[in-house]
């Protein structure tokens, strides 16, 4: 079998794991026990997978799908253990070693980066940075190279004793290669993330607002995060006095977003902005 998922299969297992994100390449449908256990995946039923991905592995399905596949749901598996954390490392430095250039090889690079980011107890954030710079150095176009930017942004940002100094100098330099990403969804989240550090280490409103203007724009399909999106830009647009702007990002939240709590405060807010003092003042 080829080393690659189905693209149908690929596609909902990352939208259960890896919301966003999708591999670009079709091939051909895994064999017909590990199918059941990426359905299973996709409904979020993880034991079920797992289960499914031991049975394949019984049949003589030992390919490197099905093995990438053992090694997510044993992260996924509750309670989570020690014991399983471990044995995903290996199945999945297993699969990194003996191809690290095809997809399923990249993935294991990026859950490896994943499980020392998230899973281990405590979380080693240097180890994990050292496996996303290893995928963005080796495909440095894959949507995968993109989520692992998103993350390492997230990691230079945020560690422990960061000075302000380094975080604006961190931001300035990710601004550019922010709509360089290789796909909508790491641009997205990169914009998203840059937006959100540019407002709590005090880098501008202005910076802000263009970044999460850039997220709306690369579509962002969580309707929570949609609405706070635009919510942050029509605040912003109209503290840096754009009136115009701002009004359209509260139309458009009120239009979209019916039964959310801030209506009646956008709309207080928007008729403020439409009222014709605020009009004769706007420039």
């Amino acid at each position: 079998m080829p080393g690659r998922l189905q693209i149908s299969a690929r596609l909902r297992l990352l939208a259960a794991l890896l919301p966003g994100v999708a591999f670009l390449s079709a091939a051909s449908a895994p064999a017909p026990a590990a199918a059941v256990a990426w359905d299973d995946v996709a409904r979020g039923l993880f034991h079920e997978a797992h289960q499914a991905f031991a049975a394949a592995g019984d049949t003589g399905d030992t390919d490197r799908e099905t093995r990438l596949g053992t090694a997510l749901t044993l992260l996924q598996l509750q309670p989570k253990t020690d014991a399983n954390i471990r044995r995903a490392a290996t199945l999945l430095t297993r699969l990194h070693e003996e191809n690290p250039g095809d997809e399923t090889g990249l993935a294991a690079l990026y859950y490896l980066g994943r499980i020392e980011h998230l899973h281990r107890t405590p979380a080693d954030p240097e180890a994990a940075a050292r496996y996303y710079r290893e995928l963005i150095s080796t495909r440095p176009d894959h949507p995968l190279a993109g989520q692992a930017r998103v993350k390492l942004a997230l990691i230079e940002l945020y560690r422990s004793g960061g000075r302000p100094e380094d975080r604006a100098q961190t931001v300035a330099r990710l601004t550019p290669l922010a709509d360089r990403q290789p796909d909508a969804a790491s641009r997205r989240d990169l914009h998203l993330v840059l937006g959100e550090a540019a407002l709590r280490f005090g880098l501008g409103s202005q910076l802000a607002l263009d970044h999460f203007r850039a997220a709306l724009d690369a579509g962002i399909l969580r309707a929570t995060l949609r609405a706070d999106a635009l919510v942050r830009c029509g605040e912003l647009a109209r503290e840096l006095g754009h009136a115009d702007e701002a009004r359209r990002y509260y139309e458009t939240f009120l239009a979209d977003f019916r039964r959310d709590v801030r209506r009646r405060t956008i709309t207080e807010t928007l008729a403020a902005l439409s009222s014709p003092a605020a009009l004769a003042a706007a420039p």
